[in-house]
């Protein structure tokens, strides 16, 4: 049930986005960009009977296109495509009570590279004259397009080692295909050409467990991401 309400959420979203224009009156104004940057992750791993190390942050990036138009002086709605890279690094030695391997030491440096297309609808406060300052808080749902891992993981029991590599390792099946959360940001914009050039910080939570209840040999996987992105926008 909630995978058939977050696939028919996003279908709605990206429909917003891709007949936003029809949907406006036509002397409303409206504006349309872009914006990119780097992002750090905040993902949290559970590995069920491993007590994990802290997660390394790792730096990846997002893109995204959007629309909008106000509502008001201040008020106003945006809707928005965006693609996000998140990784994260778990590295360090535990011991582990594996059910065929007991009292095993479990060596793993990995890292885990997962990416999203995501749609989101935003409503939106804006404000100044030669600068404008704006806040941006919403639902988004996301479509896994990558999940990968790389690194190695070796389980030594009673002097025997098994190691097992991983060399970009598709892991999509170990994730579930959507996720849901909320999304907010605030950002300043200022005259450039014909259009304003954007400052923006970004932040996502994710407010569902990713990880496979059928497949994954992960319990819990919460992804949450902060951006800092440069970006453009017109009016017409």
């Amino acid at each position: 049930m909630l995978h058939f309400l977050l696939n028919k959420f996003s279908g709605l979203l990206t429909a917003t986005f891709l007949l936003w224009p029809l949907l406006c009156p036509a002397q409303q104004q409206m504006y349309a960009g872009f914006s990119a940057g780097p992002v750090v992750s905040d993902i949290e791993v559970e590995v069920p009977l491993l007590n994990l190390p802290d997660n390394n942050t790792r730096v990846g990036y997002n893109a995204r296109l959007f629309a909008g138009m106000p509502l008001g002086q201040k008020l106003g709605v945006q809707a928005e495509v965006s693609w996000w890279t998140q990784s994260v690094e778990v590295a360090g030695t535990e011991t582990a009570n594996l059910p065929a391997l007991p009292n095993s030491t479990v060596d793993l440096d990995i890292t885990l590279d997962i990416a999203y297309l995501q749609t989101a609808l935003y409503g939106r406060f804006e404000t100044g004259n030669k600068v404008k300052v704006y806040l941006l808080a919403g639902p988004f749902a996301g479509l896994l397009t990558q999940a990968r891992t790389n690194g190695e993981l070796s389980i030594t029991s009673n002097g025997n080692t098994f190691p097992v590599a991983y060399d970009g390792t598709d892991q999509r099946d170990e994730f579930e295909q959507f996720s849901f959360g909320i999304s907010g940001g605030a950002g300043a914009a200022v005259n450039a050409g014909p259009g304003q050039l954007l400052l923006e910080f970004r932040g996502d939570l994710g407010l569902t467990n990713v990880a496979s209840e059928e497949n994954s040999q992960f319990s819990d996987v919460q992804a949450g991401a902060l951006a800092i992105n440069l970006g453009y926008r017109v009016w017409w």
